[in-house]
């Protein structure tokens, strides 16, 4: 079949089977494909690493660079329900058809060079970044930083997230070697936000060795919330032109850490305002209009419905903590799968006392947790009832037809479980599937 004749999933089949790794750090094998492609960066690249909150915090910014009039790309991994979500265009994912032509254009490119799928998508975002003439490329690092695909990009300003375990076999089990990792994205005297409150030793020795230009959550800006509102300061003594806001809106996104994830967005945009100007109005209007599925989205109706794609321990803490402020119910129902190089045990141990019953679900892919396995991992570090089904809408309406009016139901643990679920609950909630 010539590149001309592929649609998307022959695509999407043909770069999961072109190289021998699913993961495979490195970033000569992107150089030399961007090289061929006569590659030209945008003007501005923010890049944004961390454990968790990376989309939220990339959501932020997107929204606000919008309202400014700046003409911006998002690329964000992994996708819930369409692979066309990945890339966004003004606030748009990307259609097909601009897709296919990215896709030829990078296997021209390459020719016997292998990629892993995210190396090959990532150069895709690239290549869809470069035709549209974007002004701002916002830049999601997919696993750790140092040597992740949009690393080979140089950012204008870099953003750490948070540092938590999650991908220990990759990046090391402890947060100081998970932070020297998620540092690689710091370049010499460049601009970094450090948006987590207690970072490793790891992040300011990378920091001072390269001379950056450090933001500090809790040191140089901080942030506080009061009823519906919020504000955001700069730190004087260490930032003399960076300004305050008071009386914001509650940024538009689900769950208890919304006003932080949009703290970093902030410091980045006064970071970049000698360059990127964006107004107040700007930022009080993107915060109400960001667009984000999946971060503890709500469904109402008989049977409470909350998708989550947490999956490491620390999103799981956030997703407790969520559930707790919720209205109490006499049971909740969880819809759960991970993948391999997840810390299942802790994640059962953190959200197991706000779970009663348990729905499992196996899912596809080399890197899917046996179904055996976690029901091993259930039944050891949780308790409560466990059901197994043979894949993820399986295990949702079996979740539902076991769950009473007034009970709630969690899908939480991958983005592919999520993803899937998501798929479906708009026809559900017309059918009345809802419990």
């Amino acid at each position: 079949m010539s590149r001309t004749d592929k649609s998307l999933n022959d695509w999407l089949e043909y770069i999961q089977s072109i190289h021998r790794r699913t993961i495979d750090l490195h970033l000569d094998r992107v150089r030399r494909v961007l090289h061929r492609m006569s590659y030209v960066r945008p003007n501005w690249v923010v890049t944004v690493g961390g454990t968790n909150g990376k989309g939220s915090t990339i959501a932020v910014l997107e929204s606000i660079y919008r309202q400014a009039g700046y003409r911006v790309g998002a690329y964000t991994s992994p996708h819930l329900v369409s692979y066309c979500e990945r890339f966004r265009i003004d606030g748009e994912d990307v259609d097909e058809s601009h897709l296919l032509a990215a896709f030829s254009k990078v296997e021209k490119a390459r020719s016997d060079i292998s990629l892993t799928y995210f190396e090959y998508t990532t150069l895709v975002a690239l290549s869809l970044f470069q035709s549209a003439r974007i002004d701002l490329a916002l830049l999601e690092v997919g696993l750790g930083g140092r040597a992740d695909a949009v690393n080979a990009i140089t950012p204008n300003i870099a953003c750490i997230t948070s540092i938590a375990l999650d991908h220990e076999a990759w990046l090391g089990n402890n947060r100081e070697l998970i932070g020297r990792e998620k540092a690689g994205i710091m370049r010499f005297r460049g601009r970094v936000v450090v948006n987590d409150p207690d970072p490793p030793c790891s992040i300011h020795d990378r920091s001072s060795l390269l001379c950056c230009q450090l933001r500090r959550v809790g040191a140089d800006y901080t942030y506080a919330t009061a009823m519906q509102e919020w504000s955001w300061q700069a730190n004087t003594d260490s930032w003399v032109d960076g300004r305050s806001y008071g009386h914001l809106p509650l940024p538009n996104i689900p769950g208890p850490l919304k006003e932080h994830h949009a703290a970093a967005a902030l410091a980045v945009i006064e970071s970049m305002q000698a360059e990127l100007s964006v107004s107040e109005e700007s930022i009080r209007t993107g915060l109400m209009g960001i667009r984000l599925q999946g971060r503890t989205q709500v469904f109402e109706g008989t049977v409470e419905r909350v998708l989550d794609v947490a999956h490491n321990p620390a999103a799981v803490k956030n997703l407790v903590a969520y559930l707790e402020q919720r209205p109490s119910v006499v049971q909740a129902h969880a819809v759960f799968s991970m993948l391999m190089d997840k810390d299942i045990a802790s994640v059962v141990k953190v959200i197991d006392p706000v779970i009663d019953c348990w729905h499992l679900s196996e899912l596809e892919g080399d890197r899917a947790v046996p179904i055996g396995e976690l029901q091993d991992a259930v039944t050891t570090y949780g308790s409560g009832a466990v059901f197994r089904y043979s894949d993820p809408i399986s295990a949702y309406r079996g979740a539902l037809g076991h769950a009473k009016p007034g009970e709630r139901l969690v899908v939480f643990g991958s983005f592919q479980l999520v993803g899937a679920i998501l798929s479906i609950t708009d026809s559900d909630s017309r059918t009345g599937l809802n419990g």
